[in-house]
């Protein structure tokens, strides 16, 4: 379950006669070794509670330049984890105040045993923490079975890096784009499920074939809100971007929507009610760029995210694309999200329209 660091007193209280079990780290990019480290956690009680390093922590610690996922896909990958049971996001991101997370959490929580890998950075600080709130540390040696060896994100990261250069070059680049304001004009400002709203330039279509034509995959990467409002269904929605799609030459190689929105409102139709949750879909969070990536076996770093929304650019930007905004006077709009988000946050580039996007494209290959 996914908590917040408020709720750690309370998860104490819930679980009186139960040994709680608290570890914290970065994750910075979820794999194998951490699954291992969470099974080994879990031996020694009931309950294990994970607190998940911040993006803005993790790269002062790690450098600006590390790969990794986003803080709120990292918090629910871990939390879907079986020998978890609880994750929250450590409230503290400053590196000089990060152990006061340590300390938040062993005074509130009260865990009978606190985990660290014997790897872990200050680890006499820890000590000494958990000896001022009478918690037991444990200090786990790196043993796992021989095929999850030397697993870490920067290992993982290096091999990466070593790829032969033809393995690299097979893969693909592509343009994302968003659809309303982008691809399809929206100067109504309303949500678009009829076909009648439907509006798409004919200089925009002659666009997207040049960019097809400098051999971008193009993939649309749009929330779709509607659906969580129950005005339209996915169904729906699917027969709309296949319009706009005939409308363009069925030049967008796949569309990808997100239907969710993260607040619970007693107005929503019964029918909705599903899609009103907290999701690593809905931009600003990477998550269709990162499904499409892996779909289409796509260089996120040789590619591009086209937005009118600063949400665009901020899912482009944590993928390693490049950005562009196009102008729009949807440009200073901001939605709803459950994932924190700098709204001073800039595009790498600035175009009037898709016609003007394709010249950064030549200026910046």
């Amino acid at each position: 379950m996914i908590i917040s660091a408020d709720d750690l007193q309370r998860i104490r209280e819930k679980h009186i006669g139960q040994k709680i079990v608290y570890c914290s780290g970065s994750f910075d990019l979820v794999h194998a070794g951490h699954i291992l480290f969470f099974e080994d956690c879990k031996k020694y009680g009931d309950i294990l509670v994970v607190s998940v390093g911040k993006d803005s922590s993790i790269r002062k610690n790690k450098g600006e330049g590390r790969p990794i996922l986003n803080e709120r896909v990292r918090l629910k990958t871990i939390d879907s984890l079986k020998p978890v049971d609880y994750a929250f996001i450590n409230p503290v991101s400053v590196e000089g105040k990060q152990l006061n997370t340590l300390e938040l959490a062993l005074d509130n929580l009260k865990p009978d045993f606190y985990i660290i890998n014997e790897d872990a950075f200050d680890t006499k600080t820890r000590i000494e923490l958990a000896k001022k709130f009478g918690v037991e540390l444990v200090i786990l040696n790196r043993n796992c079975p021989p095929e999850f060896e030397n697993i870490s994100a920067t290992k993982i990261i290096e091999k990466i890096k070593n790829l032969p250069d033809k393995i690299k070059s097979s893969m693909k680049k592509a343009i994302f784009l968003d659809r309303d304001g982008v691809i399809n004009d929206d100067e109504k400002d309303e949500f678009i499920y009829k076909k009648d709203d439907i509006f798409v330039r004919t200089s925009s279509k002659e666009s997207l074939r040049k960019m097809k034509d400098k051999g971008y995959l193009l993939i649309c990467i749009t929330n779709q809100p509607l659906i969580a409002r129950g005005l339209a269904s996915e169904k729906e929605v699917e027969e709309i971007n296949n319009l706009i799609n005939q409308k363009i030459g069925n030049l967008i190689d796949r569309f990808y929507i997100c239907p969710h929105h993260p607040e619970m409102h007693p107005d929503v139709p019964e029918h909705a009610k599903k899609y009103r949750i907290v999701c690593n879909c809905r931009k600003p969070s990477p998550g269709m760029l990162i499904t499409a990536a892996k779909d289409f076996d796509i260089d996120l770093k040789k590619s591009w995210m086209i937005g009118d929304m600063i949400t665009d650019i901020i899912a482009g930007k944590s993928t390693g694309c490049k950005t562009i905004l196009i102008k729009s006077k949807s440009n200073s709009r901001l939605i709803k999200s459950a994932m924190p988000f700098d709204i001073n946050t800039k595009p790498d580039f600035y175009a009037d329209n898709l016609s003007d996007a394709i010249k950064l494209l030549d200026i910046s290959a």
